[in-house]
């Protein structure tokens, strides 16, 4: 008898691994069926990392941001070396007598787990994974089931279990998401083999545990219904399309619409397993009535109207417009991404000119959050996101395939003919939504993303500033009321204090609509207080703090301390050189992170070389720096750039003005940032 998780043999010629790495329930070491016992948390940490990229390099850089949670201590280095250390000595005691035992290899500051792939439990899952969608492909249902069932045997709760940090738990959440994959695919093929009872009370479970997920609803209805359990199907059907509507205000997809109407015509329980239709047989000839066409599938959110952003609109419908004066089909350059900084609408423009658009877009209106910055979670990866889609357009559970080239196959495939548009919202790089793309097919894809997507040459990128002062107002006014928002220098005020951003003008309008007892000066005091605006910019159930943060949580180490320091510049705007002083850059560095800033929408550029913040930026940045920087490090960023700023106007006087009688020499510069080259007098004046 094996221990379970032991390694399986997947062919006959091969025998039991000797040593077993496990990292599909707490992280173990197993040697000869025995386990050797492991030290601290970080050398579990360690070695599940290391295990999960077996055979793959790891920088040391990245082992410690995953280690320490991208805040390493003094001694980061020397830790890792440590852990590394006692990591191999353990591996070595593990199976000391084999040539071919697991062991870390290092080099060039890197490290890797030089081990066979079926020594790692995670490995053998995927093998498992992997045989199945082959043996599927070939219709065997028998073996598929029998193959996932074995790989899920592997798993001894969940992955990393026990394990602290940031990286174990957004690596746990992703594991879970291909256990849950295969755990779907082996109950499909159970349905399929008429075992429907046999996977009743594991997909209640499962139900119970994703109640949005439309697919196990499906199946555990055809459970049901195969069980001879009518009224139960009945029952799902209703409550998951109350809880839908209810929560999400979405309908159901049309493949749980296909399974209700089956169980309601009484279609045999393996047709609509196999998405067979119902072969109706009629007492005596009657005259068939015309087909119905279907309706087709559209989940666009709900939308109060939209305020202002005509010349946006326009440009979303430029590509449709221009693909019909050709008289051609739309393809890839019908793809419009729209971006902007936290809060400034992006989302209601995206579904918004996606409903305007429905008539031109017949077939499908559809929408996507892709989670990029999502309070909970990670963001959704393309198979998620494709599974969501397919099911949409009414693509069986069962004949969604595992792997992402099947399902984009599948996808480009079902929209080949069909004229739909897509909201996909919320994407956080181009990767994400590269293989969501129709190709050659008459379809308008609308992308919405706090950062400029690049990756995508043939886009039309849309970005979105903050709302003009007469659409600011508008918005306050519609969503406050009007009958207490008569005053407009008050309300200018109010929008100015707002920096005209969309969300901040709705969450503190919606908070004066609560307090009935308010006036508009009350607001506008509330926003003026001492210790911030930031603060008072909410509602009963969202701040603006929360969105800014969810944005500053996707940022690098090195982009989130530019930012916090950057603010800290009490200027309007600065220059390169400037904000190389601040960061202690050179500005060939300096340029290149201010350059990734201003691709996330957290700086603006409004003439070349000059940049700025918006202002509720710039107060967020500063808060996140009295929070995150020690008062030495700011004292730092404000003596350099001070030191900077000196030198830079001493040395443009001397070279604009160099009869001047000056009462002190020129100053020596110390070891800051160096001021700026100009080529003759006038730029030196032009610069003071």
């Amino acid at each position: 008898m094996t221990v379970p998780g032991a390694v399986v043999v997947e062919r006959p010629d091969q025998r039991e691994a000797l040593v077993e790495i496990q990292v599909l329930g707490p992280v173990g070491l197993r040697a000869n069926g025995r386990r050797v016992e492991l030290g601290s948390d970080k050398e579990r940490t360690l070695l599940g990392l290391l295990a999960l990229d077996v055979g793959r390099p790891v920088a040391l850089g990245v082992l410690m941001d995953r280690l320490w949670d991208g805040e390493p201590p003094p001694h980061a280095r020397e830790s890792a070396h440590s852990y590394v250390s006692r990591l191999r000595r353990r591996l070595r005691l593990a199976d000391p007598s084999s040539a071919s035992a697991p062991r870390i290899v290092s080099r060039a500051h890197t490290y890797t787990l030089e081990a066979a792939r079926e020594a790692v439990d995670w490995h053998r899952f995927q093998q498992f994974v992997a045989r199945a969608g082959a043996v599927a492909a070939d219709g065997d249902d028998e073996r598929t089931a029998a193959l996932l069932a074995r790989a899920e045997g592997l798993w001894r709760g969940e992955a990393l279990a026990g394990l602290p940090g940031l990286w174990a738990e957004t690596t746990r959440r992703a594991l879970a998401e291909r256990r849950l994959g295969a755990a779907v695919s082996r109950i499909a093929a159970s349905l399929r083999l008429g075992r429907y009872t046999a996977v009743t009370a594991e997909l209640s479970a499962l139900v119970d545990r994703y109640p949005g997920d439309e697919t196990l609803a499906g199946q555990l209805m055809l459970a049901y219904y195969g069980g001879a359990r009518y009224t139960d199907a009945l029952r799902l059907h209703q409550e998951t399309r109350r809880m839908l509507m209810t929560q999400y205000g979405s309908r159901l997809g049309a493949e749980l619409d296909r399974i209700h109407r089956g169980i309601l015509d009484r279609v045999p329980a393996a047709d609509l397993v196999r998405g067979r239709p119902a072969v109706p047989r009629p007492a005596r000839p009657v005259a068939a009535p015309p087909p119905a066409r279907p309706r087709p599938p559209r989940n666009l959110p709900h939308q109060p109207p939209l305020i202002g952003r005509l010349a946006e609109l326009r440009a979303l419908s430029a590509a449709v417009d221009a693909a019909a004066e050709q008289g051609r089909v739309i393809s890839l350059e019908s793809v419009s991404t729209v971006s902007g900084m936290a809060g400034v609408g992006k989302t209601s423009v995206a579904v918004h000119g996606a409903h305007r658009l429905a008539e031109r877009f017949p077939d499908a209106q559809l929408y996507v959050d892709l989670r990029g910055h999502s309070p909970v979670g990670e963001p959704l990866g393309p198979g998620a996101a494709l599974a969501t889609l397919l099911r949409l357009l009414g693509a069986p559970a069962e004949t969604i395939p595992v792997e992402l080239e099947g399902r984009t196959a599948l996808w480009q495939t079902m929209l080949a003919e069909r004229r739909a548009v897509i909201v996909l919202d919320d994407a956080v790089s181009a990767d994400q939504i590269r293989p969501l793309l129709p190709s050659g097919s008459p379809t308008l894809t609308i992308i919405t993303s706090r950062r400029r997507l690049a990756g995508l040459p043939q886009a039309r990128h849309i970005p979105l500033d903050v709302l003009p002062t007469d659409d600011a107002i508008a918005l306050f006014r519609a969503c406050a009321g009007e009958e207490r928002t008569l005053d407009m220098r008050e309300i200018t005020t109010i929008v100015r204090l707002c920096g005209h951003l969309p969300l901040a003008i709705e969450l503190v309008a919606s908070r004066f609509r609560a307090h009935p007892a308010w006036t508009l000066g009350t607001l506008a005091d509330r926003l003026t207080r001492t210790e911030g605006r930031l603060g008072e910019i909410r509602d009963a159930e969202q701040e603006l703090l929360r969105a800014f943060d969810l944005t500053y949580r996707t940022l690098t180490p090195e982009q989130r301390a530019a930012f916090r320091r950057l603010a800290l510049h009490s200027g309007p705007d600065f220059t390169v050189d400037s904000a190389a002083a601040s960061l202690d850059l050179r500005p060939a560095a300096a340029e290149r992170v201010l350059e990734s800033l201003l691709a996330c929408h957290l700086l603006r550029e409004p003439t070349p070389d000059r940049y700025r913040f918006h202002d509720l930026l710039r107060e967020y940045g500063h808060s996140r720096s009295l929070a995150d920087d020690t008062d030495a490090e700011r004292a730092d960023v404000l003596r350099r750039l001070t030191d900077f700023h000196v030198d830079a106007a001493d040395r443009a006087d001397r070279l604009a003005y160099p009869r001047r009688t000056r009462p002190a020499p020129a100053r020596e510069r110390g070891t800051g940032a160096a001021p700026p080259d100009w080529p003759d007098a006038g730029a030196a004046r032009s610069w003071l």
